[in-house]
Order: structure tokens, then sequence, then C-alpha cells
């Protein structure tokens, strides 16, 4: 018994204490093919450095949209053809991730942060189209997201990192980190974050979220917190094939 209390309180003085979570891949699926399918086949490599290059702030949107017309598509594109297609390419909620970090959250587990590569129209339509997203992420009346078009600097940089940790204060070396991309994972350890931290995402593997389950379970231990009520009520319902969320009193129930 004192050597199992021993182990115990080890893993809570051991446990982390923050999350750091990618967007696209790990708790939202986007599909790039409505895009790609206005692209020539042999500028498919040019569309994603272009896309890049906005995320990391280098370029403006409409820039971007008009670089894709001079030297991507397969015929002009109007701007109002061109969001829509942007739009398309946000598939759905990646169900299993979401109600992992629901119950982390609610359970005062650990407190979240979304490091994301992304520009500011697929983060807005993000967040319109699944507000409770953003609400996982959300300390008092503050969002704590590090975003690469914000901080003009892409996760390879190391910079949104290091801009998180410092912004939303908390220890690299405290703290886990779930991206979909080693690269991404390779960039955070050389920022600081231990390598046992990081977790590689696999969307499509139901066994990877498996071995995520028990990661958390290992870095951030179950203690006897007991959340308060009316933290969230959420329910599924279907959308494009996946699934997303909406409080129930969204749904006026």
């Amino acid at each position: 018994n004192f050597h199992a209390k021993l182990l115990k309180d080890l893993k809570q003085w051991m446990k982390k204490t923050v999350l750091c979570v990618d967007m696209g891949g790990v708790l939202i699926h986007y599909d790039p093919s409505p895009l790609k399918a206005c692209i020539r086949d042999d500028r498919q490599e040019q569309l994603f450095k272009i896309i890049t290059e906005h995320d990391a702030g280098a370029i403006e949107f409409d820039d971007m949209f008009q670089c894709l017309n001079d030297s991507c598509f397969k015929e002009y594109v109007f701007y109002a053809d061109f969001l829509k297609a942007c739009e398309k390419c946000i598939v759905g909620v990646n169900a299993p991730m979401f109600h992992s970090l629901l119950r982390l959250k609610e359970s005062g587990r650990a407190r979240l942060v979304l490091i994301s590569d992304t520009d500011f129209f697929y983060f807005a339509q993000t967040a319109l189209k699944f507000p409770e997203i953003l609400e996982l992420f959300r300390e008092g009346d503050r969002g704590q997201w590090a975003l690469s078009y914000r901080l003009r600097a892409l996760k390879k940089d190391k910079s949104p990192f290091i801009r998180a940790s410092s912004d939303f204060g908390f220890s690299r070396s405290d703290a886990c980190f779930v991206d979909d991309r080693e690269d991404n994972l390779k960039a955070a350890e050389k920022s600081g974050f231990k390598k046992d931290s990081l977790f590689l995402y696999k969307m499509e593997d139901p066994k990877n979220h498996f071995r995520f389950e028990k990661f958390l379970d290992k870095h951030f231990p179950a203690s006897s917190f007991v959340p308060p009520h009316g933290l969230g009520i959420y329910r599924l319902r279907p959308h494009k094939g996946y699934l997303d969320y909406c409080t129930i009193s969204n749904l006026g129930l």
C-alpha cells in the first residue's frame, strides 16, 4: 500500500498541466480536394507552396487568390467561387478527439492551448461552423490560441511554440503537444518540449486514438476532482459524413 501510494503521488507530481493541440488533421478534418479540383495537374505543388506562404503571413489572402489565378487555376476562378471552394474544404469535427479534449478540460486535468498553421479565413470559418471548438481553448474571457498568420511564422520555425508558452503562461517542458505532422513535432522538441510529451496523431486510425487516450492517462492522470454542473452538454448531429457538435441550448431542447 505504501509503494502504491508513493507511485500515485509521484505520477501526480510529474503530471503535465497543459496540452497543446493542432487543429487541422487532429481536431478538424480538412479535405483540400474542392480547391485542388480547380488546380492544373502540374501546379499542385505550387498550390501548397502559395498557401503555406499565406499561412506564414508572407502574403495576404487577396494576393494568394491572385497568385493562384495567375499561375495555378485551370481557368479563371471568380472570387466568390474561390471562397466557396475554400469553405467546402472544412469537412467536420473529429468526434473522438473532441470528446477526449472536452473530458480532459471539464475534469480539470489540463488546460488546452491551440497551436495551428492556419489563416484568418479558415480559422474564422471553423469558428462560425463549430463554435464549441473554440470553447475548448477559452480561459475566462480569453482564447488561448497561437495562429501562424497572426505570428507570421509557421510551427516549423518554432516561434509559435515559444510565443504560446510566453503568452499563455506555461513551461514547454511541462506541457504536451499533439500534431499530425512529424516535422512539427520535431520543431516542438527543439523549442523545449520533451520528446515523450509529443504525440503523432493519425485521424483515420482508430488504434492511434486509443494510444492517444493512453498518452493522456500517462501525462494527465485523473484525480478526485469533480467538475461543476453545467460546464457543457453536447449532442451529436450528422454533418457531411462527419460529426459536428452543438449545445443542447443551441438546438432549442
